[in-house]
């Protein structure tokens, strides 16, 4: 990201995919996410992607956590990623694959994982109202 070079364009957008912290975000093998580290190292994450763009926009195109997660992990980490990302402006976008990563059924629309839909959208109402301001494990 660093040696990118891109045209000044003010309708530019960026999507970036991550999986913050990849050892939740695309494991199968359960993690109990939500430590004080947790929240400090998905900060810096989305610290470092503003740095790598500074004054683009930015949609967070690919994220998401496996379905093999506890449910309970999935909720906060939805949420608080939602959340995260939203402050600092960037636009958040779960990957629905259809498959490990779903959270509605593609045949009906209904939510499969309303708990998580509930999570993202609540997240970034949170971030929207204070921009700036990161989860934390103490103040979710």
């Amino acid at each position: 990201m660093l040696k990118i070079s891109v045209i000044n364009d003010p309708n530019l957008v960026f999507s970036v995919h991550t999986y913050q912290p990849t050892n939740f975000g695309l494991s199968t093998n359960p993690y109990a996410w939500g430590s004080a580290s947790d929240y400090t190292s998905m900060a810096n994450s989305v610290t470092q992607i503003l740095g790598w763009l500074p004054n683009w926009g930015i949609v967070i195109g690919e994220w998401g956590s496996e379905s093999a997660q506890a449910l309970a992990n999935r909720v906060t980490h939805a949420y608080a990623y939602s959340r995260d990302t939203t402050a600092a402006g960037m636009c958040p976008v779960w990957w629905d694959n259809g498959g490990s990563y779903a959270i509605f059924n593609r045949t009906t629309g209904a939510q499969t994982y309303p708990t998580i839909v509930n999570a993202i959208v609540t997240g970034a109402q949170k971030g929207l109202s204070d921009p700036g301001v990161y989860s934390t494990a103490a103040s979710p």
